[in-house]
């Protein structure tokens, strides 16, 4: 495989064609892609790749650094499942992520809900944005740490494999993301099954924040529900905790 640090603007355009919004920089492809869609319906499947973004934001509007180097990509989704289950869009790609770096040589996990990490260092991050307008569409935004610079306590792909080619790596990606959308959709316990396989958590004790500011607590990560949520057991007490509610540290 040929080593290709940089994306290549003709080359994804040429095989991505229409469906694909490129940029050299922007504030960040997820604010973008509701601008766009505010102003007129983007398909299903849309693609808003910048190679630089100077608003890059993760779940909870975290600041993402998002320098050249990296993929920094929005995919526009029409979901197809009931509202309650849109957090496995969440799920779903993650597991794209994840299967997508195997097949480049690169070892990850999935940390609940999304996050990729390896060696307790985070390599990819996901933000799912619900958009109403005459119907429901999802953003999924992705942060891929590539041949980016990373800080202390992240990691990239290149640093597993120095010789991978950027542009091969996106066009994968995608590719898992427009398959496991479908399966998700067709089966949603194959996508849950996958998670299961892939993950970093369960059957450890994890630390839970909860967002609302309550004093944080330890428990056991047990299991995930049929549409995501954690299942966690505190002392003798199993309950479920979804995303939105709370954050997760590995012990």
């Amino acid at each position: 495989m040929t080593r290709n640090n940089n994306l290549d603007k003709s080359w994804l355009l040429g095989n991505f064609g229409n469906r694909l919004f490129y940029y050299e920089n922007i504030d960040s492809t997820m604010a973008e892609a509701k601008r766009i869609l505010r102003k007129d319906q983007l398909s299903e499947g849309t693609i808003l790749l910048s190679k630089k973004q100077t608003g890059g934001k993760g779940r909870r509007g975290r600041e993402w650094v998002s320098e050249k180097g990296g993929i920094w990509v929005s995919y526009i989704t029409v979901p197809n499942i009931t509202r309650d289950a849109y957090p496995l869009y969440s799920l779903m790609s993650a597991v794209c992520i994840n299967k997508c770096l195997k097949e480049f040589s690169v070892m990850s996990d999935i940390k609940w809900p999304n996050d990729i990490f390896y060696k307790n260092k985070k390599m990819a991050g996901i933000a799912i944005d619900l958009i109403t307008l005459k119907k429901d569409y999802l953003i999924i935004g992705i942060g891929l740490n590539v041949y980016n610079e990373t800080i202390d306590i992240a990691t990239s792909v290149s640093q597993q494999n120095s010789e991978v080619d950027i542009n091969k790596l996106f066009e994968k990606l995608i590719y898992y993301i427009d398959e496991y959308k479908n399966i998700l959709h067709q089966d949603r316990n194959k996508i849950l099954d996958l998670w299961r396989q892939n993950n970093n958590i369960l059957g450890k004790e994890v630390k839970v924040i909860p967002a609302s500011g309550e004093k944080p607590y330890y428990a056991k990560a047990l299991d995930i529900n049929p549409l995501g949520a954690l299942i966690i057991k505190k002392d003798k007490e199993v309950k479920e905790v979804v995303a939105a509610d709370v954050s997760l540290r590995l012990v």
